[in-house]
């Protein structure tokens, strides 16, 4: 048996109830909170995954899927490496997908960018070219 797998079956044995239902249904999944997606290359802080019934797990996807894209927006100068750059595409991409209404407002229109980079400090200018 794998290491992976061991972990797995003793998580469940210490922590079969889902902490989501209040000890109602058995744990089937292990939630990450905060979500992985948001960590680069989803290396986030071990001892964050709580068990979880299927159901109550697959509720808060979408939700993490937004977190992930606004954790990740940042200014271009401190997008300091291709991965994360990528990763930041990939979650825009995951909110693209599932909102896309949501999506297509926070797009500035042409107007509201030439309004905003008339009125923004100089040091804003360049980064936005």
């Amino acid at each position: 048996m794998g290491a992976r797998k061991v972990r797995r079956e003793k998580f469940f044995a210490d922590h079969p109830w889902c902490c989501f239902c209040g000890g109602q249904t058995l744990a089937t999944t292990e939630d990450h909170v905060p979500a992985r997606s948001i960590f680069d290359s989803r290396n986030w802080p071990e001892g964050y995954n709580f068990p979880a019934c299927d159901r109550r797990n697959r509720l808060t996807r979408l939700d993490e899927v937004v977190i992930a894209m606004l954790s990740r927006i940042r200014n271009r100068d401190d997008l300091t490496t291709e991965l994360q750059g990528l990763e930041m595409r990939h979650a825009m991409a995951g909110v693209q997908n599932n909102f896309p209404d949501a999506y297509e407002v926070m797009w500035l229109r042409p107007n509201e960018v030439r309004r905003f980079l008339k009125n923004c400090p100089a040091r804003w200018r360049a980064c936005a070219a």
